[in-house]
């Protein structure tokens, strides 16, 4: 007689047995008063007796049909794809975004939605279970070096189990951050740079290279030296003070390329050259980016020096009648060049007309005079021995002369 608006029941005119005749849905029914999230909900029919008398006789009861709810829906994104851009020094624990799900289902606990991380987070990123709130994950750094981008897999599970179809997909791109130390490429087992050039190298010479990286996707590296931490050091190993190395050397800040600057390098001064070199990420964002190396320089030697006698002249006696091979003295030159040989050798002067017959000779390696002649020496015949001491270095011939009275 009432309440069966959709006619979902129906009733055996003679048995009185209510039957379903269709199908109920419970989210399309009335909810309860006060309770409405309840997983009952009831339909209230008003059922009718009548007999066949005439007049007939009727009575009228109510009939309650209680509804429990089934859990027929499963939950679904609103949205099913997210893009975020991140920057790689984002603090741990920052919220990044968050997804929502949706679930048919009228009741508890059928229309409550967890969320549930199911893969391409590693340990970076993890989802709030009641909230759907993605954050950076506690005590993580992201690296844009490691990691450029990063695509998580979220489902959703309402509370009967029944798990969302698709999962969300969340595109996280991560933008790289200028926050990584440059570091310098050195090849060598003890960690610096290796050259060597030739003293009084002219201005320009190309010397080495130096040459940084940087993790970082846009770096500006530039270059230079430190003189206060640099040094040179002579063939005794003893530091030179008062070096002018900023006057000798010439680092471009751009390519690293170290070159002989106007300042004149002198082998006899210093031989070993130690540069401090920097490198810095002028585009940092978090502070001064710089990493140290060095530069040791080896200063080759050229034939740049003429040897000097130890005296400007030399003068002795000598008696006559001195037996062949009596030595008179001892000459001697030095070069401040490396590897260099003195070989010594007499030349009479011209103007003596014994010269085709000189008595003296010198012995090329030590520089020992001595008599030469198989006669004896006569003071009647000459009083004055006057020569020239030439010497000669590798194949560079020389003249210097020292006088022998």
């Amino acid at each position: 007689m009432g309440g069966n608006h959709d006619e979902h029941f129906e009733i055996n005119a003679t048995s009185g047995t209510v039957t379903l005749r269709k199908g109920l849905d419970f989210e399309a029914l009335p909810t309860i008063p006060g309770d409405p999230e309840s997983n009952v909900k009831k339909v209230n029919l008003t059922i009718r007796a009548s007999d066949m008398g005439s007049p007939p006789l009727f009575s009228i009861v109510p009939a309650t049909i209680w509804v429990l709810d089934k859990n027929d829906f499963t939950p679904e994104f609103k949205k099913r794809i997210y893009s975020k851009l991140i920057r790689e020094d984002t603090p741990a624990g920052t919220e990044i975004l968050s997804v929502e799900a949706v679930d048919g289902d009228a009741s508890h606990p059928f229309n409550r939605i967890f969320y549930r991380m199911e893969s391409g987070a590693g340990d970076k990123f993890t989802v709030d279970s009641e909230t759907g709130v993605v954050s950076l994950s506690t005590g993580t750094a992201l690296d844009f070096n490691v990691h450029s981008s990063y695509i998580l897999h979220i489902f959703a599970i309402d509370g009967g189990g029944l798990k969302s179809s698709l999962p969300a997909l969340i595109n996280i791109t991560i933008l790289d951050t200028n926050n990584k130390l440059p570091q310098f490429l050195v090849n060598t087992p003890d960690g610096v740079y290796h050259a060597k050039v030739k003293e009084n190298s002219p201005k320009g010479t190309f010397i080495t290279q130096v040459r940084g990286v940087d993790p970082d996707e846009k770096p500006i590296l530039r270059y230079r030296l430190d003189f206060n931490k640099s040094e040179g050091r002579n063939q005794d190993g003893r530091i030179v003070k008062g070096l002018p190395l900023h006057t000798i050397f010439s680092l471009d800040g751009n390519d690293g390329i170290l070159r002989m600057g106007g300042g004149k390098l002198d082998r006899e001064t210093v031989e070993f050259i130690r540069l401090t070199v920097e490198v810095e990420d002028k585009g940092s964002e978090n502070g001064k980016q710089v990493d140290t190396s060095q530069i040791l320089i080896q200063v080759l030697d050229e034939q740049d020096n003429v040897p000097i006698f130890r005296k400007p002249i030399y003068s002795t006696s000598l008696l006559e009648n001195s037996k062949s091979g009596t030595v008179v003295l001892t000459v001697a030159a030095d070069d401040a060049d490396l590897d260099t040989h003195v070989r010594y050798s007499l030349l009479p002067l011209t103007s003596d007309p014994d010269s085709t017959d000189f008595p003296l000779r010198i012995d090329s390696e030590t520089g020992a005079i001595a008599v030469s002649l198989p006669k004896k020496i006569d003071r009647e015949a000459r009083q004055w021995l006057n020569f020239t001491v030439y010497f000669s270095v590798k194949l560079i011939h020389i003249g210097f002369y020292s006088s022998l009275c």
